[in-house]
């Protein structure tokens, strides 16, 4: 049932970026650099995406019994971008908050996913260290 969730969520972003490159507004951008429109080429980019998703799997495959929701959400947000990537060569970007570059739902879901999967990790090996 998680996978499926998981797999909704990335159906649902990639048919928001469907729509937001048909129907562009002034607020949507084809980011082609890295995050924080760092000067890294697309493909250096696509290769990180590869890491980040096989290296949350790896972690997730040593997880028992089941994958925690965060992983589940930090790779369909991984492959949403990926896909954005290969398809058009860049991620599209929307969320714009004025104080923060310009982001998108899986950037956003994928950094609540990491902070939400390590404060417990984080917490239960403090709390082991202090016995």
């Amino acid at each position: 049932m998680k996978w499926l969730i998981a797999a909704i969520f990335l159906v649902l972003v990639q048919i928001l970026h469907w729509y937001l490159r048909v129907h562009p507004s002034s607020g949507v951008i084809l980011n082609t650099q890295g995050p924080w429109s760092l000067p890294l080429p697309n493909w250096v980019m696509v290769i990180i995406a590869l890491v980040i998703i096989a290296a949350t799997a790896w972690v997730g495959c040593r997880c028992k019994p089941a994958w925690p929701w965060p992983l589940l959400f930090i790779i369909a947000s991984g492959l949403s971008n990926l896909a954005d990537r290969l398809r058009l060569g860049g991620v599209i970007d929307y969320i714009d908050l004025r104080v923060w570059p310009i982001f998108n739902v899986p950037d956003a879901v994928m950094f609540l996913a990491i902070i939400y999967f390590i404060i417990p990790q984080t917490i239960r090996r403090s709390g082991q260290s202090a016995r």
